[in-house]
């Protein structure tokens, strides 16, 4: 089924499916049980999964899934979205985005407006670490629509208002730019073509008049002006919330040492008065 729906053939394909995404990759079964299912998420689970499950919805909806849907739903929900404030997720988020660059630079994919600096991705990991850090305490950043989850953020005030929007339109440039050169040649791809013929088909399809002088130059020019602000919002996340948890870090190591210490309670009150102005 899955080769059906994926093959290409003279009139296209229906659907793009990776069963290698399922548990355990390829050595899992292609269908596991719920029992199966909560066992390899309590002990096997990894970062991406958790990245990948913000998204994640059941085929045809609450109506044809019934109590089944209901029940994954909620099986699922504790290994995405944690009760405490999870500031593990900016590290996990760090790791990702290391493997993601290193397969760039192997695979050559320069100019990727999607893994790349700036890219799609990471606007979806700016919005994703926040539903994963704090989605457990606030059930409105569970949302699956990235947009969503931006204006979301916006309104909790966990984002400045300018930044939510900034994103929001980057977000929409750079997918409207992905969804014009797909159709070009029907396959997945965000890498810009360096064919001349090419390179005109997409400025068409984007509105831009391909034989104005510099056209392409200027349309590249803007694209990096846009993956630089993503870029630079997408720095800031990682470490406004490290240096957040360093100092928490910071904190709780100086109280250990001062009550593990041979200090009266009178001697520790001081003490602690400077070590909370300190941190």
């Amino acid at each position: 089924t899955a080769n059906l729906l994926s093959d290409r053939t003279a009139d296209s394909f229906c659907y793009r499916i990776d069963l290698r995404l399922r548990p355990f990759g390829d050595a899992g079964a292609l269908v596991s049980s719920f029992e199966a299912l909560s066992n390899y998420y309590e002990t096997q689970g990894r970062t991406w999964e958790r990245y990948a499950l913000v998204k994640a919805r059941l085929l045809g909806g609450p109506a044809h899934t019934g109590e089944d849907g209901e029940e994954l739903v909620s099986m699922l929900k504790p290994f995405v979205f944690r009760r405490y404030l999870d500031y593990g997720a900016v590290e996990s988020l760090r790791k990702l985005k290391r493997l993601i660059e290193s397969e760039v630079r192997r695979r050559s994919l320069n100019g990727n407006f999607k893994l790349g600096k700036g890219g799609i991705r990471e606007i979806e990991f700016v919005a994703q670490v926040f539903q994963l850090m704090r989605g457990g305490r606030i059930p409105e950043l569970r949302a699956r629509n990235l947009r969503t989850v931006l204006a979301r953020l916006s309104d909790l005030k966990l984002m400045p208002e300018d930044v939510s929007k900034l994103l929001d339109e980057c977000y929409c440039y750079l997918r409207r730019i992905e969804n014009c050169l797909q159709e070009l040649s029907d396959r997945q791809t965000q890498t810009l073509p360096v064919i001349k013929r090419d390179q005109d088909r997409l400025l068409i399809a984007l509105n831009r008049d391909p034989n104005k002088e510099g056209a392409w130059e200027n349309f590249v020019s803007e694209l990096e002006t846009v993956t630089s602000a993503v870029h630079g919002e997408f720095i800031k996340v990682v470490s406004s919330e490290e240096a957040q948890e360093s100092a928490d870090e910071k904190a709780s190591e100086a109280f250990s040492d001062l009550i593990s210490s041979d200090c009266t309670r009178e001697d520790l009150l001081p003490l602690f008065e400077e070590k909370l102005q300190n941190h």
